[in-house]
């Protein structure tokens, strides 16, 4: 949290959602940034419900940028991004480019509706050779691109967009809810875009990471009912077919190559789809 801290503008106005965190994030969010205001939730009530708190509480600003606890922009990264935004009157959404620590892109960071094809694609492990066609997808090294979604690691927010589109979907307590909002940014006109002159290192997702296996099924969870929700019980059905086979094929082949860890987590995804209980 400090280094993200460090990392935003000293002229920035910092809205910090604290979601019933035990390790202290409040203390050094009041020791890093006096200025910051801070909302202190009882519970946790997911990150669509947080990143809510916090849009409202920027009522009076027309960019917000939404940046995760485990991601540093780079230097300029703020600046990048309201420029983009300016010069681009129908952006609703533009993430920075996501990288890991090694400078590498990340490859969830962005991508296509998901529907049964770009889901299938995914899992079949054809990203990389079909990037355009798979629910995910890395962004761009050098220009920028429309996408269909972007993740909300670290991504402006055009205050008009929201105005339209409204906030995210509480009901998606975490995943997917990004996907679902940008969905219904397009529907009404707006573009989503990764704009790669902004940077942010995202740590590998080390506050999912840290909070345990119960992620997992909100994971797979959200995404099902999003396609549910977008493309009916049929294509919800099918798709979750496709994501155990998926899965399963992984779980094989971990296990064969001796990562057992991974072997068992796939065999628990596949458990988890075929159960649905989310």
């Amino acid at each position: 949290m400090s280094a993200c801290l460090a990392s935003v503008p000293p002229d920035a106005h910092v809205i910090v959602v604290d979601n019933a965190s035990e390790d202290g994030t409040v203390e050094i969010v009041r020791a890093a940034r006096p200025d910051a205001v801070v909302i202190e939730n009882q519970s946790n009530l997911g990150f669509a419900a947080a990143a809510n708190q916090g849009i409202r509480a920027a009522s009076a600003l027309q960019d917000i940028v939404l940046l995760n606890p485990d991601a540093v922009l780079a230097p300029g990264a703020v600046a990048a991004l309201a420029t983009f935004a300016a010069e681009h009157p129908r952006v609703a959404a533009t993430s920075a480019l996501i990288v890991d620590d090694h400078g590498r892109a990340e490859r969830f960071a962005c991508g296509r509706d998901p529907t049964l094809l770009s889901v299938a694609v995914h899992e079949a492990g054809a990203g990389t050779i079909l990037p355009s066609l798979s629910l995910y997808r890395g962004g761009p090294s050098a220009q920028p691109e429309k996408v269909d979604w972007v993740a909300g690691t670290a991504v402006l927010l055009r205050r008009r967009a929201l105005d339209t589109v409204g906030l995210f979907d509480e009901r998606y307590f975490l995943y997917a809810e990004d996907i679902d909002w940008c969905r219904r940014a397009r529907q009404a006109g707006w573009e989503c875009w990764i704009n790669p002159a902004a940077v942010a290192t995202h740590a590998g997702s080390a506050a999912v990471s840290s909070a345990g296996n119960w992620v997992d099924r909100w994971r797979l969870g959200s995404l099902d009912t999003y396609i549910g929700e977008t493309r009916g019980s049929a294509a919800q059905i099918a798709t979750r077919a496709v994501r155990v086979a998926g899965a399963l094929a992984r779980t094989v082949v971990f296990f064969v190559v001796g990562q057992r860890e991974r072997a068992r987590a796939r065999l628990r995804d596949a458990r988890t789809l075929v159960a649905a209980k989310w």
